[in-house]
C-alpha cells in the first residue's frame, strides 16, 4: 500500500466513469466506452489553470487518484468524465504529484 492510500485511504469514498478520445473527426471526437473508476477524491473548488497549450481556463473539479489505481492510464488530457451527479466534463491536464517522493498521487483537473 501506497502512502497516499495510508493518509487518505478514507477519503478515497467517490468514483465516476472516464472515456478515453479514440478517434477524432469531422463529426467531433469519438469516445471509447465508460470505465467505471472507484477510490478516487473529487474536490469541488473553482481554478484558474493552464491546458496543455498554456491557454487558462477554469477547472470546476479535481480529482485526486492514486497512482496504483488499475484505471490511471485512463486520466488523460481530452478525456470525458462523467460525474455521480450528472456532470460531463473534459480533463484539462493532470500533475503527477509526489512530494518529498512520497504520497505518490495524480492531480486531475477537469473543466
Amino acid at each position: 500500500m501506497s502512502d497516499f492510500m495510508e493518509v487518505f485511504g478514507d477519503w478515497l469514498v467517490d468514483g465516476t466513469t472516464v472515456q478515453i478520445v479514440e478517434a477524432v473527426g469531422i463529426e467531433g471526437d469519438q469516445y471509447a466506452a465508460p470505465v467505471t473508476v472507484d477510490q478516487i477524491m473529487i474536490e469541488f473548488k473553482r481554478r484558474l489553470v493552464r491546458d496543455t497549450n498554456g491557454e487558462e481556463l477554469l477547472s470546476e473539479r479535481a480529482l485526486y487518484v492514486p497512482r496504483e489505481s488499475p484505471h490511471v492510464g485512463l486520466f488523460v488530457p481530452g478525456a470525458r468524465v462523467t460525474f455521480n451527479d450528472g456532470v460531463i466534463s473534459n480533463i484539462i491536464r493532470l500533475s503527477d504529484f509526489a512530494p518529498y517522493g512520497v504520497i505518490d498521487h495524480l492531480v486531475v483537473m477537469c473543466e
